[in-house]
């Protein structure tokens, strides 16, 4: 049986799975602010209960405004889809 090695840089640790203290001390947890949700990090702080993009756009998929999500996670492809349709989700949400 082999050693544990860390699991970033292989070195020896004294259990399976973990980071050596060199590496350890390297992390960057996500700090505040980050999305409510999903815990994705924001690059400013948007205020209490914000959530990404994608969130936003998943939660319109699942409210039936498909065409919506598309605008709201910033992929406007369809230039077709009405200021109205936009309003009314945002209405209903």
């Amino acid at each position: 049986m082999l050693p544990p090695l860390c699991l970033a840089c292989r070195r020896p640790v004294d259990a399976p799975g973990r980071l050596c203290p060199a590496c350890w001390s390297e992390v960057d947890f996500i700090a505040a602010p980050q999305c409510e949700s999903c815990g994705v990090p924001f690059a400013y702080d948007p205020g209490a209960g914000a959530v990404c993009a994608v969130r936003r756009a998943a939660d319109a998929i699942e409210a039936g405004y498909l065409d919506v999500a598309f605008i709201v996670a910033g992929n406007a492809f369809d230039k077709n889809v009405s200021h109205q349709r936009v309003l009314e989700y945002q209405r209903a949400n």
